[in-house]
């Protein structure tokens, strides 16, 4: 991923969503890893747009281009706090994956790369005794849905709870 601000452009709505991580890898509760490629994306519907701010979804991206603006303005101020001011926005379409799903486990910790400002490779563990953090590969496709408890905070700094 560039170090740039990246904004993903769903290609069905046209809704902008923050892409948040790449090179993302998942440990279950089971001890199971559930590695996503590495050109996929994280991508976080930050103001609840087509779907609810807890969900994230990974999928592929394709084609990137710079733009001078975001469409709705909250997801520019957030992209800029999460990757850094000064940094160009780069939109990249995706198909955000759509149900059905199958469940693929409960989700002890994840593993993901992210740039800008914090670039670096990061770990976010998931606790396990609050409420559980859920992984969904789709059933007719190759998207993922990764599920957080209602009131999650996935923030400027990332994942911050559960």
């Amino acid at each position: 991923m560039a170090q740039d601000c990246l904004i993903l452009r769903d290609a069905t709505t046209g809704a902008e969503l923050l892409g948040r991580a790449s090179l993302v890898k998942f440990e279950l509760d089971t001890g199971s890893e559930v590695k996503i490629p590495d050109n996929w994306v994280m991508g976080h519907d930050v103001v609840g747009t087509i779907m609810k701010p807890c969900d994230l979804r990974i999928m592929p991206c394709s084609g990137r281009k710079y733009i001078s603006a975001c469409d709705n303005d909250l997801v520019c101020r957030i992209a800029y706090a999460y990757f850094g001011h000064g940094r160009q926005l780069v939109e990249t379409t995706v198909e955000i994956p759509t149900g059905p799903w199958h469940g693929l486990g409960r989700v002890a910790r994840v593993y993901y790369a992210r740039s800008g400002k914090f670039s670096g490779l990061y770990h976010h563990p998931f606790k396990m005794d609050a409420p559980p953090v859920l992984l969904f590969k789709q059933d007719s496709g190759e998207g993922f849905r990764l599920t957080l408890p209602p009131g999650c905070i996935v923030d400027s700094h990332g994942f911050v709870w559960p």
